[in-house]
Parts: C-alpha cells; sequence; structure tokens
C-alpha cells in the first residue's frame, strides 16, 4: 500500500528531475512510515511549496510540526482555505475560484462604496445649497452653471462643491468680499501673484511644492490671500497666507463658517 497520495507521486515525478524526485520521494516515505500526523495533507503540502526546488523542500522537510508546512503560506488571504485537504491536481481550480470570488466581493463592495460616496455627495450639495440660499442677499449675483464650465473646463471636478456653490450663488457680485480680488477667472494670476512672494523667500523650493495643492481664489492688496486645498472635502478648511508669514495657515475650519463669519461681521 503507498505510504503518500497518490497524487503527491506523480506531483513529485512531474516537478523534479528523476534524481531528485527518488530522494524527495524516499525522504517523506521514512518519515511518515512511523506514524505521522495529517499525512495526507502535510506531503502535498511540502510538494506544493517546494515548487520544484530540492534545497527548498530540504528547508520545509526541517520543520518539525507539519501544521507549519500546511498553513506555510496562509498570510496570503484566500490562498489556501483547503488546507491541501483536495490533491495537488485540483488547486490551481480551487485557487481560480477563490481568485473569481475575491474579485467578485471586491467589485460589489466598490459599486456599494461608489453608491455611498454618490448619496453622501448629493447630501453635502443640498446642504451647502439651501446654506447659499438661505444667505444670499438681493445684491448679491452669482454665475450660472454653464458659465463656471466655460470659466475652469474640466477643472471644475477639482473644485470643492462648497466653494462652486458660493460662485453659483454670489460670486460674480456679493458684499462680503466687496473690495476684494475673488473673480474666479483669475484665479492664475492670484496664485502667481502668492508664487511670486514665495519666489523672494530663501523657503521658495520647499514650500512650492507644497503650495501647488492649494488654489488661491482671493488676494487683497497684492499681499494677502486666501486659499483652500485642491480635492478635499466638499466643505474645506480655509487657509491664509500673507508677506510677513507665507507658509499657509488654517484661518476658517470650512469655507461655509467663513462666510457666515464675515457675513455676521459686515452686518454687524
Amino acid at each position: 500500500m503507498p505510504l503518500l497520495p497518490l497524487d503527491v507521486y506523480y506531483w513529485v515525478y512531474k516537478e523534479f528531475s528523476f534524481k531528485d524526485a527518488v530522494t524527495f520521494v524516499k525522504k517523506l516515505e521514512d518519515r511518515v512510515a512511523g506514524g505521522y500526523s495529517y499525512v495526507d495533507q502535510y506531503t502535498r503540502a511540502i510538494v506544493f511549496f517546494s515548487d520544484g526546488s530540492l534545497a527548498k523542500f530540504n528547508e520545509l522537510f526541517a520543520v518539525d510540526d507539519p501544521r507549519d508546512i500546511i498553513t506555510w503560506e496562509n498570510r496570503n488571504p484566500g490562498n489556501f482555505e483547503h488546507w491541501f485537504s483536495i490533491r495537488l491536481d485540483q488547486i490551481e481550480d480551487f485557487h481560480n475560484g477563490i481568485q473569481l470570488y475575491f474579485e467578485h466581493e471586491a467589485l460589489l463592495e466598490n459599486s456599494k462604496s461608489e453608491a455611498y460616496w454618490r448619496a453622501i455627495e448629493q447630501e453635502d450639495a443640498s446642504r451647502l445649497k439651501s446654506f447659499f440660499d438661505s444667505i444670499k442677499g438681493d445684491w448679491d449675483i452669482g454665475y450660472s452653471s454653464s458659465d463656471l464650465l466655460e470659466i475652469f473646463g474640466n477643472g471644475v471636478q477639482e473644485l470643492p462643491e462648497a466653494y462652486l456653490e458660493f460662485l453659483r450663488t454670489m460670486g460674480s457680485r456679493n458684499r462680503i468680499f466687496a473690495g476684494e480680488h475673488h473673480d474666479p477667472r483669475h484665479l492664475e494670476s492670484y496664485m502667481a501673484g502668492y508664487l511670486s512672494a514665495l519666489f523672494i523667500d530663501e523657503v521658495f523650493e520647499k514650500q512650492k511644492a507644497f503650495v501647488a495643492q492649494f488654489v488661491v481664489f482671493l488676494s487683497s492688496q497684492g499681499c494677502n490671500w486666501l486659499m483652500f486645498k485642491k480635492e478635499d472635502t466638499s466643505d474645506p478648511a480655509v487657509y491664509f497666507a500673507n508677506e510677513i508669514d507665507l507658509s499657509p495657515k488654517i484661518y476658517y475650519h470650512s469655507f461655509t463658517e467663513m462666510i457666515k463669519q464675515l457675513k455676521k461681521m459686515i452686518e454687524g
């Protein structure tokens, strides 16, 4: 009666040179002949993980506990849940099935995530629209969505919803930023002004990469700037920098907080 599973004999002589296969089989038969736990699973595992290398086989053979071999690569989730209770020739099909299962689950999870985030975005957009509608005055004038698409092109997707809703509601004319440069068509010039100030600063090179993640949406007197980070939350923190301290610092914890506080100051 064979001491090893038949598929182990087949696999050994298929994967190894004949000389190595003889050595391999002899060592395994000697080990299990005196009584050994998990013979089928152990011998399949050590053959599989040796991957045609006698040196690798000898390394694994030196491990005393057969369970350590059976679970040798269990650190890769989804790979070896069969614990070598199936024939070696069935493992590839098993792995393919597991891989398809995990890919399917990942697709489901992603679709759930996309649906979830779409719902969150819609909720944020509705909340922000209500906020700006509530503070809009008779004097305020905004841009249409087509205006914004013409101004920003595809770059409109990088801008947070709070800023876009502000532009739609009162971006063209408002009392909050009256007298300050905040025209969305001139954002590049505001950034250029800020960068020119940085250029004379000794930390320009260090700061330049950091500043690239910002959008400067307001310039005051050519030496004060308000900005927010690109692709941040829908209602991003607002940063302030001036010629005395050119490093952007959080000044308002959200764009809507800034609007509320400035409106309150104007109304006294």
